[in-house]
Formats: structure tokens, sequence, C-alpha cells
């Protein structure tokens, strides 16, 4: 079992989830119905390597929108978009294996959540 977790940890698509959950956080604050309309349904959304450029722009957009555009959501687009030249006919692309990747950074950030809500009632 270890050896599929590594496999997982590993791929491709794992990696591209870390960077979507990462550029999706500072997104969540600022729409109340994004978890609801997105995050709850993820793998659709994901399904295919279109739709997580489709996804992956939809972010972007809104995390300017909304002024968001921290630097580490910035590096985290900029992962993301270095990684879809590497997809190759030896590992095709996963989306379970994305969106794993995706709950694990999504989540992970959830203990600052009270923090960064403090500071974005400051700032308002």
């Amino acid at each position: 079992i270890n050896d599929t977790i590594m496999e997982i940890k590993n791929s491709k698509s794992y990696f591209l989830g870390t960077k979507l959950g990462i550029m999706s956080k500072p997104v969540s604050y600022s729409i109340k119905s994004f978890e609801k309309a997105y995050v709850g349904n993820l793998s659709r959304r994901i399904a295919s390597l279109s739709d997580v450029v489709e996804f992956s722009n939809y972010l972007n957009e809104k995390l300017m929108i909304h002024q968001r555009g921290y630097p580490s959501v910035k590096e985290a687009s900029r992962e993301l978009t270095s990684a879809l030249d590497f997809f190759t006919k030896e590992e095709k692309y996963n989306r379970h294996y994305c969106a794993l990747g995706f709950f694990e950074t999504y989540y992970a950030n959830f203990k600052d959540d009270k923090k960064v809500e403090e500071i974005n009632a400051e700032n308002e």
C-alpha cells in the first residue's frame, strides 16, 4: 500500500491538484458559493486536462477580480502551467489523484482561516 501512496503523491496529477488547492483557498474566502459550486463538484470540474486549464483560468480571473493574487498563489499558478508540459503517454492524467492533491493543500490551510478572516475584515 505504501508503494501506491508514493505513486499517487509523486504523480503529476496529484501535483496539479496541490496547485489548484493553493489557488482555490483565497477564492473561497471571496465567493461564498464557491465551495458548494466548485469544490463540492471538483472531480467533475477537473475530469480532463483541458478542464484543469479551464478551472485554473477561472481561479486566476477570480483571484484578480477580488484582489487575492498573493505571491504564493501566483507561484502555484506558474508551477501548474509548467507541469502541464510534462504529461506523456507514460503518465496519463488522473482526476482522482488531482482531486486528492487539491484537498491536501486546500484543507491544509484551514488552521489559518480565522487569522485570514480577521485580516480580511481589517482590510475592508
